[in-house]
């Protein structure tokens, strides 16, 4: 039997194999449309039909475009990230649904184009905050000391060496720690 194939689970296979690369993909659009927005934020509501005004918010796009870009580009685990550009997705479209230039139909059916590209990068970042896994580390090295010991030469050549060892009196007691004496009726220990 043929095998189909299927364009979703290829997708997902890309996503969980290649997750980094989309990690950093994503990262630096966010990073781009970040600039751009902080940039020159008129122009990006001209764009995208909204009306006038609307810059603060668009400003305010942009510096979560630009810090979740950095995020990923940063994390070591980048599906929060993923995460937070779906959610910062979803708000995107719905501040610009509501920022819509109503005035007339062609700054309308800007912010209705807007809204719908707005929404097929959020379905794309969705995607792949769902199916992103974490690259795995390897295990550091192991190193086998079962053969070592601390005796180079032996334990029963160890034992009692120490034993005709002068010990200073301050390794055996030291003097914050001796009993006080007065010099005058007891001899200093």
């Amino acid at each position: 039997m043929e095998q189909q194939h299927h364009p979703v689970r290829a997708a997902r296979r890309q996503v969980q194999t290649h997750g980094t690369a989309v990690a950093r993909s994503a990262a630096w659009f966010s990073i781009v449309l970040g600039v751009a927005e902080l940039a020159a934020p008129h122009a990006v509501a001209r764009a995208c039909g909204l009306r006038p005004g609307s810059a603060a918010v668009v400003r305010m796009c942009g510096l979560r475009e630009l810090i979740t870009g950095v995020g990923l580009l940063r994390a070591r685990n980048a599906a929060p990230w993923l995460w937070g550009r779906a959610a910062g997705d979803a708000l995107d479209a719905v501040a610009i649904a509501s920022l819509a230039e109503r005035s007339s139909l062609a700054p309308l059916a800007k912010a209705a184009g807007t809204v719908l590209a707005v929404g097929a990068v959020g379905g794309a970042d969705l995607f792949a905050a769902q199916h992103y896994k974490q690259p795995r580390r390897s295990p550091p090295p192991w190193h086998d000391y079962r053969d070592r010991s601390g005796f180079p030469q032996g334990l029963q050549r160890a034992r009692g060496a120490a034993r005709d060892a002068s010990i200073p009196a301050d390794v055996l007691t030291p003097p914050a720690l001796r009993r006080w004496a007065d010099p005058e009726t007891e001899p200093a220990v």
